[in-house]
């Protein structure tokens, strides 16, 4: 992502209500606790974070 956004790991995105591409201020979708849940819930079943191939 460009300026003026921070960088968020990709798989992160479907958390905050995008696919890699935001359109404003990038906030999550729920109260915060639920997000962790959220991702720890997916860790659980197999989708944990991992590096993807850098594209140049």
């Amino acid at each position: 992502m460009k300026a003026p956004h921070w960088p968020l790991e990709a798989w992160k995105t479907s958390m905050y209500g995008f696919d890699r591409k935001p359109v404003s201020a990038i906030t999550p979708l729920g109260p915060v606790p639920d997000l962790f849940r959220q991702a720890w819930q997916r860790v659980l079943d197999g989708d944990a974070p991992a590096y993807e191939e850098l594209r140049t």
